[in-house]
């Protein structure tokens, strides 16, 4: 799913964040693009936390790819920070702490999902 229809605000609504099956559909595709977004990045060794380091990197990258690349990147963990919080997801059959380790997520994102995405029982994505 291409990640412009992920990020679509539709996702958003109470329909969508209220209805297991459609949170079984959704979180499981964020978090696939998530990681093959993040994958990119670690490639290149670029580190989230630590843009300043990041310039040589950047500047060995075609501008627009790398642009595209750190928008959906941000769109992703933003959507599936959203979900976790604005739904009553229970992401732990999709992420546990070891597949959350080796994604390795920028600090906002690792909160998201451990203390709220592991604590919530009522849907299970």
């Amino acid at each position: 799913v291409p990640v412009s229809i992920l990020v679509n605000d539709i996702f958003m609504n109470d329909f969508f964040m209220k209805n297991t099956e459609m949170i079984n559909w959704y979180f499981p595709r964020l978090l696939k693009s998530y990681e093959d977004e993040k994958i990119y990045f670690d490639k290149l060794g670029y580190n989230f936390n630590n843009k300043e380091s990041n310039e040589e990197i950047m500047k060995n990258q075609p501008k627009d790819v790398i642009e595209e690349k750190l928008n959906n990147e941000l769109k992703l963990r933003f959507r599936m920070m959203q979900t976790i919080l604005k739904s009553e997801v229970n992401v732990s059959p999709f992420i546990d702490q070891q597949r959350l380790n080796t994604l390795n997520p920028p600090e906002n994102l690792r909160i998201a999902i451990e203390k709220f995405g592991w604590k919530k029982k009522t849907i299970t994505a």
